[in-house]
Order: C-alpha cells, then structure tokens, then sequence
C-alpha cells in the first residue's frame, strides 16, 4: 500500500499512515492535512517520523501549533523511517507552493546509518519491506543507486534482489551478521554476550508475565527490550560520525540539499531531532560536533541542546518505535523551531 518506486515508501492520498498503530491521521496528497488552508505556505517541512509527527493527530503536530500562532502555515513532508537520501529526493520531486520561502530537513542523527542502506532489514531486523534507493559516494561525487526493487522486478524476483544487496549494503557485514544469532548458538551468545544476556532477561520476564497474564507489566518489559536494541542501534550510529567515508557522505548530501534549496529559490534550515537514546547517550558528542562544525556552511538547529538529562522523558512517549515527541514534546520543540524561522520572517 505505500510503495513507491522512487523513494521506496510513502503515504498515498487518504492512507492512515505507514502503520495503523502509530498514526491514526489521513495525509492529503503528499502532506498531512492543514487545520486552517487559508494562510500562506510560507514553510515546508521534510524528513523522518518526528518530521511526521508519528503518534500525533494533525492539529497536534509541532508543525501546526507554529501555524496556529502564526499568519503562515508549515506543510508537514515528513514520512516515517525516512533517511535524509529519501527526504531530498522527495523534496527534489515535490512542486512546492509559490508562496515557499523556508524548507526544513528534519531528522535524527542515526540518519548516518539510513543514507548507506539499501535494505532496512539489515539495519532494523524484521523490517523486511523497506528497500530505499541510497546514494554513494565514489570519487568525492554522489551517484544515485535507485531503489532495487523497480517496476520490472517481480515478486518471485525479490530473492535475488536480496543476494545482490548483501555485496553492496554495507550493514549486512556491519550489522546483520555481526548480531545475527545462528548455530552454534552457544558461541554466537558469548559474541555479543553483555547484549545477549540482557535479551534473554526480557525474554524470560515475559514469558512469566504473560502466564500470569500481566498485561501491563508485559507491554513495559517490551518496551524496555525494544528500547536497548533500539539504544545499541543508535550508539552505533553515533560513533559513525567518527568516520571518514559516513561524515563525508553526509556531507556531502547536506551540500545537495543547499543546491537544490538554492535552484527552488528556498532557504534551507537542517533541524536535528534527538531521539531519547540520543539524550541519555555520552557519545552524542560526536554527532553534536559534526553538525556544529557544519553549521558553518548551512543553517542548523540542533535540538539536543535544548533537552535536559533531568526531564526530557516528559517530552516523549514511552514507545517501541523509538520514543516520538508527545503532544507537549512537539509544543516545546515548536517554540523552538518558530523563533529560528522569524529570521527569516518578518
């Protein structure tokens, strides 16, 4: 239902979000709907799910609480799961408004790991239906390699698709079977043991809370399961930004953005949302730094800086999806979002 050869996923007219689970809104053409269409367009919004606003009803979304409070509406791009790769190429295709002055590229930095994948699930186990064209990086220029799962391909096909990906994805090595538990299973244990033990405690702890059918107490110990993998994930994201070849990469993505904003006539603004791993983990320094030396050349508001250690849990949902902005998380961040854009805007 959200295929799309291009960009490999994205929301159709009158769809409910990629999943019914999380965002139980309908998206209007290729944006969420506008509580009030008659102001101006004089934002757009694109990137990832706190782009989207994942869990959040329209009128909810950090984009339209700076709209109620503005003479100007911020259209909400944004499309879950979504690499800044994916958020250019959309934005590149999107015929904006004429009215556009602003675009926001918003993302979380584990973006890093996104823009060198072709195939989700080697990143993200068991997203299986996410393939995604990338771009590469060869001879300090990017080259678009397209989605790999193009009109041609048929379903019987996807398997060879899939032994293509494993040569040129760089976390089926990285990631997949480095975590990949396979026999012997006692040696692939002790691998990663520290990991492994603490995923075997939730998995215990669940199955005693689902015999005493403690219903709560299991949905908490599976949130807590999700949210390690989900913390190694993003720890392993943030020490990326010490590489040569990702930094480099993304930067270079970044200076496609600016051209693009530039040939729009647009001004360009990165926004970097934390996820709450993103918060609670010391080696957020490194992608801190990289953007901050960056913002040199492009404009960008980090909003890490801006959550404390202390009370950022009161910002987020306590969810499996990695912990979105709750409705006075999006608030907090708008107000934030909405002095950097009066800049701009008079």
């Amino acid at each position: 239902e959200s295929f799309d050869l291009k960009l490999g996923w994205k929301q159709k007219l009158n769809s409910s979000g990629l999943f019914k689970e999380i965002t139980n809104t309908k998206t209007y053409l290729d944006h969420r709907n506008l509580v009030n269409k008659k102001k101006k367009q004089l934002v757009a919004s694109f990137g990832d799910s706190y782009v989207f606003s994942n869990h959040m009803n329209d009128k909810d979304t950090w984009e339209e609480q700076i709209s109620k409070k503005n003479d100007f509406n911020v259209l909400n791009y944004g499309v879950g799961n979504y690499g800044f790769d994916q958020a250019i190429i959309k934005y590149e295709n999107t015929t904006l408004p004429k009215d556009t002055k602003i675009v926001i590229m918003g993302f979380v930095p584990e973006t890093i790991t996104r823009i060198q994948s072709s195939w989700k699930h080697y990143t993200e186990f068991g997203n299986i239906n996410g393939f995604k064209p990338k771009f590469d990086l060869i001879r300090n220029r990017l080259i678009l390699k397209p989605n790999p799962i193009n009109s041609k391909v048929k379903l019987s096909q996807i398997k060879k698709v899939i032994i293509k990906l494993r040569k040129t994805d760089r976390f089926y090595k990285d990631r997949f079977l480095k975590y990949k538990f396979q026999f012997p299973y006692s040696l692939n244990f002790f691998k990663n043991f520290r990991f492994n033990l603490k995923i075997l405690f939730y998995l215990i702890i669940l199955d005693f809370t689902k015999i005493l059918k403690k219903n709560n107490l299991n949905e908490k110990f599976q949130n807590a399961m999700f949210y390690s993998v989900i913390e190694r994930n993003v720890k392993e994201a943030h020490y990326l930004y010490q590489e040569d070849y990702s930094k480099k990469l993304l930067s270079k993505l970044i200076e496609k953005f600016k051209k693009v904003s530039s040939k729009k006539k647009h001004i360009p603004l990165i926004v970097i949302f934390p996820q709450p791993q993103d918060i609670n983990l010391n080696s957020s320094i490194y992608y801190k730094k990289f953007f901050k030396n960056l913002s040199k050349k492009i404009e960008i508001l980090d909003l890490s800086d801006f959550f404390s250690k202390k009370n950022y849990k009161k910002y987020f949902l306590n969810d499996k999806y990695g912990g979105h902005l709750n409705k006075r998380g999006n608030v907090f961040v708008s107000k934030i979002i909405s002095k950097q854009l009066h800049k701009h805007i008079n």
